[in-house]
């Protein structure tokens, strides 16, 4: 089955979203939030920490498709 272009650039686009970011940041414990994995509701605070992490995140993730193949890379 091929992989056009536009969803290639479009499962990129998804790899920077700040959602999927925050998941990652809070599922391998970026933020060190102990309340996240104890089940505790988080404060404000808690939150936009979370947050700051996933921008950070997002500003060093280097993310693009590979011209003329179907794969994506990336680094840090």
């Amino acid at each position: 089955m091929e992989v056009t272009e536009e969803e290639l650039n479009s499962e990129v686009e998804l790899l920077k979203d700040d959602d999927v970011l925050r998941h990652v940041v809070e599922a391998t414990d970026l933020a060190s939030h102990d309340w996240f994995a104890l089940g505790f509701a988080p404060t404000r605070s808690q939150r936009l920490a979370c947050n700051v992490r996933a921008k950070r995140l997002g500003n060093r993730l280097n993310v693009e498709s590979i011209k003329k193949t179907n794969l994506i890379g990336g680094e840090l």
